[in-house]
């Protein structure tokens, strides 16, 4: 067995120690079978929609505040749509299609954390995020020119 088994394996077998003796160091005594209760069927009940939690949302970056970008379920010219930027005051900027995004703008000294929250409980939405700032981690490699068999750069 590798190391990293032989941990994971102990702590398994500690846990199930752990479990299955009670504090005063004496294994519990087994529990007695128990009758199954005889419930009488439920009616059936209207498949709903879950609700969406109510989860403060908290920034892990740096982003442009009065800006966030919200996909929509229907898309950002759905009536969803219009509904969610009505109720957090935003407007839609710009679409950007091969990610399925919609950079909406929001008005002046709006909290953009808020925003995000209200666009989260909104059921045409999918997702809502501030829109972070991202930059590049390294510079480009910049590959070196082809040369010939004997060395020489080729011209062009």
């Amino acid at each position: 067995m590798k190391p990293c088994e032989n941990r994971i394996a102990i702590l398994c077998l500690a846990l199930a120690l752990a479990t299955w003796v009670s504090a005063d160091g004496t294994a519990p005594a087994p529990a007695a079978p128990q009758k199954a209760a005889k419930t009488s069927p439920k009616p059936a009940q209207k498949a709903s929609r879950p609700k969406k939690k109510a989860e403060k949302f908290k920034p892990t970056r740096p982003f442009v505040e009065g800006e966030v970008l919200v996909q929509f379920k229907d898309g950002p010219d759905s009536a969803s749509a219009v509904e969610a930027n009505r109720k957090a005051g935003g407007t839609v900027v710009k679409v950007l299609d091969k990610l399925r995004l919609a950079l909406v703008q929001l008005p002046p000294n709006a909290d953009t954390v808020k925003a995000v929250e209200t666009y989260r409980r909104q059921p045409g939405v999918v997702t809502a995020e501030p829109n972070y700032v991202v930059s590049a981690l390294k510079a480009p490699i910049k590959k070196p020119a082809p040369k010939t068999p004997g060395g020489k750069p080729l011209k062009k």
